[in-house]
């Protein structure tokens, strides 16, 4: 199943997929050997080696010339895995853009899936759409998060969350022109950024097609504890602080504009910023003005966990 780039006439694939990787060339040739075994081999595989060592870039020019499907190998120093994505991105020739990191695996009829969902929306109504998701799995199974209300389930990441109490990890496409007309977050000095910060970005203006399939398993016995969860937005103030202000200018319940401004002054000031400068950086400054001290009592409370780590 190819797909003709009516601009140069061209066959292009219908997926790009994109692993950024650093370190580890053993988890590659697992991703690598999942890959091969997907029902629909309509896709190509971008690899970002971001500061990557020469084993690494082994082992992806090793992939690339045994691959039955193509396979791209970028190399980058290291600037960080939004960056590695938006040079992925840069190269993507697929209709629609995936994001695949190490340490998961698709199941084996993930993309067909996903491809069978986008073809089940009626064609005149696909413009609204941007993207396809399903549910993701620990290795026992479980699923991690929650299920959507129906499948299929049309909404956006906002509603999904505020709305109908969704959680947890999902993992599907985005439209690629969409996505790389909006980008992946760049903070200096910082490796991460929430994956619903694009994701909020997008719902904005575009539905989302869910589903409750597992399409991808998590390689681990259980997911992160909330201390790992913790450490890694307290790790990454600046992304953690953007994504709270975004998120509570949006169109929510008060009670989650309220926690969201709690949040952006709590990780402001984790990023060194202070109290007047976020007052005037706010989305919504009557409520972060009166959020100023609950915001200040959990970055206090976090420093205080962290000591104890």
């Amino acid at each position: 199943m190819m797909n003709k780039d009516e601009k140069n006439g061209e066959r292009t694939p219908w997926f790009s997929i994109c692993t950024v990787t650093d370190t580890d060339q053993v988890d590659l040739d697992r991703l690598y050997g999942n890959l091969k075994e997907q029902s629909l081999q309509d896709f190509e595989w971008i690899i970002v080696g971001d500061g990557a060592p020469q084993a690494v870039r082994d082992e992806a020019s090793r992939i690339a010339a045994e691959a039955d499907f193509p396979v791209v190998y970028l190399f980058q120093k290291k600037k960080g895995r939004a960056a590695a994505l938006n040079r992925g991105l840069e190269e993507a020739k697929g209709r629609f853009f995936i994001v695949l990191d190490l340490g998961t695996r698709p199941v084996p009829d993930a993309l067909e899936k996903l491809a069978g969902h986008w073809k089940s929306i009626p064609e005149q109504e696909r413009s609204y759409f941007v993207s396809v998701a399903g549910l993701v799995a620990l290795n026992d199974g479980t699923i991690y998060g929650s299920k959507f209300p129906s499948s299929p389930f049309d909404s956006n990441s906002i509603e999904t969350s505020t709305h109908y109490g969704v959680g947890g990890r999902k993992w599907g496409f985005l439209r690629t022109e969409v996505v790389r007309g909006e980008g992946f977050p760049v903070f200096q000095g910082e490796d991460f950024f929430p994956d619903q910060l694009v994701l909020n970005r997008i719902g904005q203006r575009a539905i989302t097609r869910y589903v409750n399939d597992v399409v991808l398993i998590l390689e681990k016995e259980e997911p992160p504890s909330r201390r790992e969860e913790l450490r890694r937005w307290i790790e990454n103030p600046k992304a953690s602080a953007k994504y709270y202000n975004e998120f509570s200018g949006m169109r929510l319940p008060l009670a989650h504009k309220v926690r969201a401004c709690a949040n952006y002054v709590r990780y402001s000031m984790h990023a060194g910023v202070i109290p007047d400068d976020i007052f005037k950086a706010a989305n919504k400054r009557l409520i972060t003005f009166f959020m100023l001290w609950p915001g200040l009592i959990a970055y206090k409370r976090d420093r205080k966990k962290m000591r104890r780590v």
